[in-house]
């Protein structure tokens, strides 16, 4: 039964193209030869170049000596592939590097990326900085797919204020294996997803949601009335300083919790009193600020910031004097 020297071969030595074209990166099929008896088992070790394993599979040799591993995921852009027949016969090897083309992809990405929120997480915004240009209504942005040169992109969106998916254009991959689509978003929730078409495939990209926010929110300073004359001191100590709350508002819902910080400037442009806080549910924030006056009275410039939960920043502006 056992006359001659047992061999394994593999007869598939050259990856032509992705044999599945929905799951992530190259599937091909890999046929091995032997001479092992049917029943024997046939090992089959798939590595990157740099001989870090990948995937180890095992198939049953048929009644011709051979054996298919279908669907095998090879590393880009070289795989090396060993075969370990084990039979009663005897074991034997073989082993082959073949050149991986290139998985084909339809991978959508928006450029500028969204920001990262922690009140919308996992989902990014796209706020007032990632806008292309901010003078034109609407957000402006590119949505960016990435696909194999040549190939036709459909790029599509939903957004709140129409009824079901609405195209967005064909655009063409370039050289650089991109296509570039403008887009323009309202404000509020939206999904892009696009369609790749070429060589009678078609590839689709994931979904991506994003909030499109580029709406700034109100803000004022409103105590002390701005142009008020502090005359008082909060701790009745003058050795300190003087110490007086200031209080900021805004009339938007998106703004608690999120930052808020107040910088005071003197009549030199000198900052002489910084602070930080965060937005109250009421829609209010207070800090004590302390300055000490070189003149009586003394001017300063209260500089108000904050941001509402996609990023965007308002900024209030007050003129205050202390005389004591």
């Amino acid at each position: 039964m056992c006359r001659n020297e047992i061999f394994v071969a593999f007869s598939t030595t050259t990856i032509l193209g992705d044999v599945d074209d929905f799951a992530p990166g190259v599937q091909a099929d890999i046929d091995v030869q032997s001479s092992l008896l049917p029943g024997d088992r046939i090992t089959l070790d798939v590595l990157d170049e740099s001989g870090a394993s990948r995937d180890t599979l095992s198939r049953t040799v048929g009644v011709d000596g051979g054996a298919r591993f279908d669907f095998v995921t090879l590393p880009s852009p070289r795989a090396v592939l060993r075969a370990s027949g084990h039979g009663v016969c005897g074991v034997a090897h073989d082993e082959v590097m073949v050149d991986v083309p290139p998985p084909l992809s339809c991978d959508l990405v928006v450029a500028p990326a969204p920001v990262a929120s922690a009140f919308y997480a996992p989902f990014g915004v796209l706020n007032l900085r990632t806008d292309l240009d901010p003078a034109k209504p609407g957000l402006q942005t590119q949505v960016l797919v990435g696909s194999k040169p040549g190939w036709t992109v459909e790029v599509l969106r939903t957004t709140a204020a129409a009824i079901g998916e609405q195209p967005v254009g064909m655009f063409v991959v370039g050289a650089d294996g991109l296509a570039r689509a403008p887009v323009t978003l309202p404000d509020g929730w939206a999904t892009l997803r696009a369609v790749c078409h070429g060589d009678g495939k078609t590839l689709g990209s994931s979904l991506l949601t994003v909030l499109a926010d580029t709406t700034p929110p109100r803000c004022q300073l409103v105590s002390p009335t701005p142009g008020t004359t502090i005359t008082w001191d909060d701790d009745h100590d003058p050795r300190d300083g003087v110490q007086f709350t200031i209080t900021a508002r805004s009339l938007d819902r998106d703004i608690a919790g999120e930052p808020v910080s107040v910088a005071i400037v003197d009549a030199r442009g000198t900052t002489v009193s910084t602070s930080s806080t965060t937005m109250g549910g009421d829609g209010t924030a207070s800090n004590q600020m302390t300055v000490i006056p070189l003149a009586s009275p003394a001017r300063y410039t209260a500089a108000l910031t904050m941001r509402d939960h996609a990023g965007n920043a308002c900024v209030a502006v007050a003129a205050y004097s202390v005389a004591q």
